[in-house]
């Protein structure tokens, strides 16, 4: 799980968290193995200066990054889709006058730190899959929860990464063209939920993303190739590390999985 000292969410790095209760449900209730690794220090070695000419080299490659993400997604309602990049382009003019604290590149220097730390980790675990958690990521329905992870990670066709989190719903996100129910795949949970194939991968944010160690070795090496500046967010950085690898075929066609609707909220999202 990936949090911070200063979290809103402190309890969720405790035994009352979502990692560990999770971690134990697995183990208990379906003879899992779990390692439960926890991160609230700061991690980023990048040696990136945090500055205000930082700042803006960040926001304009988030906003590249999107244009390329939305022409990589075909979205539709072309009018709408250029709309909306047009008015994050009026925001970033106006932040380029009024520019945010230089803090939020160390912040997205260290989140991007502590996710490939554990990355890495779970890799050096040799577990076959490496469940990453942001601290806010919250179910009330965890038995569900374990026992659609437990179905998901015990079928016989797998997936690279399987989104589990709602931070932003499938319409906001504009990807519901891209999707496919499983007729092979079912979430074995107690509630009504389906899990979907999407065509070209893509995520939504970092919040609950659950890895296949078979994928996760060149998606940390993609990740670590990228250079450090301008700084992404690692939701972005991620999405261009997916991008790159589905255009060099090492992710293909219906290999990033969707469980709709999702079994975990994020709570900064839907407080």
């Amino acid at each position: 799980m990936v949090s911070y000292q200063r979290t809103q969410f402190p309890t969720s790095q405790g035994p009352e968290g979502l990692a560990a209760q999770l971690a134990n449900e697995l183990d208990s209730q379906f003879g899992w193995q779990t390692q439960v690794e926890i991160i609230t220090g700061d991690l980023d070695q990048s040696g990136v200066t945090a500055d205000r000419r930082s700042v803006q080299q960040s926001l304009t490659a988030e906003l590249h990054a999107e244009a390329r993400y939305s022409g990589f997604i075909s979205r539709p309602r072309y009018l709408k889709n250029s709309l909306r990049l047009g008015a994050r382009w009026a925001m970033r003019i106006k932040h380029a006058l009024n520019s945010p604290n230089p803090k939020l590149v160390s912040r997205l220097l260290n989140i991007e730190a502590s996710h490939l730390n554990l990355m890495n980790r779970g890799l050096a675990s040799g577990a076959s899959h490496v469940l990453i958690l942001e601290d806010d990521a919250f179910t009330t329905q965890l038995a569900d929860l374990a026992n659609g992870l437990n179905g998901l990670m015990s079928a016989t066709s797998t997936a690279a990464f399987v989104n589990l989190s709602e931070s932003f719903s499938v319409e906001q996100l504009g990807v519901a063209h891209l999707f496919t129910k499983s007729t092979n795949t079912q979430w074995q949970g107690s509630d009504s939920r389906d899990v979907f194939l999407a065509s070209r991968p893509i995520t939504n944010t970092v919040c609950a993303i659950l890895y296949s160690r078979e994928f996760l070795k060149p998606l940390v090496t993609e990740l670590e190739a990228l250079p450090m500046e301008p700084v992404l967010s690692i939701d972005w950085k991620l999405n261009v590390a997916l991008m790159n690898l589905y255009e060099a075929n090492a992710i293909g066609n219906h290999d990033c999985w969707w469980v709709e609707p999702a079994p975990i909220k994020q709570m900064s999202m839907h407080s």
